[in-house]
């Protein structure tokens, strides 16, 4: 189970390294991307719904 976004302590700083996000618990709802650390959105209602068209 992943910890909510409010509860992780992210420094801020001006350019992030992998070095910093491996730092990061696991499960923690970002990607490292340019130097920035993004939070991955929450999947969408359509997305949750996919799964039910299949079986």
């Amino acid at each position: 189970m992943s910890l909510p976004a409010s509860k992780i302590e992210i420094p801020p700083k001006e350019v992030y390294t992998y070095a910093d996000y491996a730092l990061l618990p696991e499960g923690a709802p970002y990607q490292l991307i340019g130097g920035k650390l993004i939070m991955t959105p929450a999947p969408t209602t359509y997305h949750q719904g996919i799964p039910c068209v299949w079986n």
